[in-house]
C-alpha cells in the first residue's frame, strides 16, 4: 500500500506539470482546450533521442527539445489558434482546430521514428530501498523536477510581474490591451511556456517508464482531468489535482486492476464535472469557471 502510494505521488508530480500546463491555456484564451499539447508530448522524447545519437551532450539534448517543443506549441498558436480568435471562432472550433494539430504531430512521429515503445533509460535505472519502500533512478529524477519547478512556477505567477500580466491577460484581456501591453505576446510566452511543461513531463516519463506515440492521447486525458479537477483558471490547484490523480491511478492499479486505470481516471472527470464543475479552486475561493459566469 505504501509503495503504491508513493509511486502515485511520483508519477503525480509529472501529471501535475500537465494540468497547469492545460489550466494555463484555457485560462488565458477561455476559448482553446489545448490538445495538441499530446502531440507535442509524445513526439518530445523522440527528438530527444535523435538528439542524442547526434552525440550531443545530456544538457544540450534536453534543452534543445524544450526549445524545439516550446517552438512547436508557439506555432499552434500563430498559425491556428490566434487566426481563429481573430474571428471569434467558437469553443468547439478551437478545439477540432487543435485536435487536427494532434493528429498531425502523432502522424509526423510515427513516420519519422516508427510506433515501436522505447526508453529513455529504464533498462538501466537503479533502484534504491529504505523503510521497505522501493524508489528507481527515474522516479528520483520525477520528483526531483516536480519538487524544483512547481515551486518556480508558483512564485512565477504569483510574485512576478510577468505573472501579474498573465493573470491579468485571464482575467480580462481587452482591458490589459488597453494598457498598451502585446496581448498577442502574451498568448504566444504561455503556449511556448505550457509547450516546456509539458516537455518536461514527457522526458521524465520516458526515463521512468518509456514511451510511445501513444503516450500523447494518456497525456491529453491526464492533463485535462487535472486542470478540471483543479479548476481551470487555478494554477496551483491544478498541480494538486495532478498529484491526486496520480495516487487514484496507482491506488486504482494496485487495488483492484490495472485495466481500470484509464476508466477511473474518465470517472473522476465524470463526477467532478457533475457535482464541482468548478474544480478544487472554485470550491476553495466560491468562483466558477470562466464560460459559467
Amino acid at each position: 500500500m505504501k509503495q503504491a502510494l508513493l509511486n502515485g505521488f511520483i508519477q503525480g508530480g509529472t501529471f501535475a506539470l500537465l494540468g497547469v500546463a492545460f489550466s494555463l491555456i484555457y485560462s488565458i484564451t477561455r476559448r482553446v482546450l489545448f490538445i495538441a499539447l499530446g502531440g507535442i508530448y509524445a513526439l518530445a522524447p523522440y527528438f530527444y533521442m535523435s538528439a542524442r545519437a547526434w552525440n550531443w551532450p545530456v544538457f544540450v539534448g534536453v534543452i534543445s527539445t524544450i526549445a524545439f517543443a516550446a517552438l512547436l506549441s508557439v506555432a499552434c498558436e500563430e498559425y491556428v489558434h490566434w487566426p481563429l480568435e481573430g474571428k471569434r471562432a467558437s469553443s468547439e472550433v478551437n478545439f477540432i482546430a487543435s485536435l487536427g494539430c494532434f493528429l498531425v504531430l502523432g502522424q509526423i512521429t510515427v513516420l519519422l521514428w516508427g510506433d515501436g515503445a522505447q526508453s529513455l533509460g529504464f533498462h538501466r535505472a537503479t533502484f534504491y530501498q529504505g523503510l521497505v519502500l522501493h524508489i528507481s533512478s527515474g522516479q528520483i529524477l520525477s520528483i526531483a523536477t516536480g519538487v524544483l519547478f512547481l515551486p518556480c512556477l508558483a512564485f512565477l505567477f504569483w510574485k512576478t510581474e510577468l505573472g501579474n500580466r498573465l493573470s491579468a491577460l485571464a482575467s480580462n484581456p481587452q482591458l490589459l490591451s488597453t494598457t498598451g501591453i502585446d496581448v498577442q505576446w502574451l498568448r504566444r510566452l504561455a503556449f511556448a511556456l505550457a509547450g516546456a511543461l509539458a516537455t518536461l513531463a514527457s522526458l521524465v516519463n520516458a526515463v521512468d517508464i518509456g514511451f510511445d506515440p501513444q503516450t500523447g492521447m494518456q497525456a491529453v486525458v491526464v492533463g485535462i482531468v487535472a486542470s478540471t479537477l483543479g479548476g481551470r483558471c487555478a494554477f496551483v490547484a491544478a498541480a494538486l489535482a495532478g498529484f491526486l490523480l496520480g495516487m487514484l491511478r496507482s491506488m486504482v492499479e494496485y487495488t483492484v486492476s490495472p485495466a481500470l486505470v484509464e476508466s477511473s481516471t474518465f470517472a473522476v472527470l465524470a463526477l467532478v464535472l457533475f457535482f464541482a464543475p468548478s474544480g478544487l479552486g472554485g470550491c476553495f475561493t466560491g468562483r466558477c469557471r470562466p464560460e459559467a459566469k
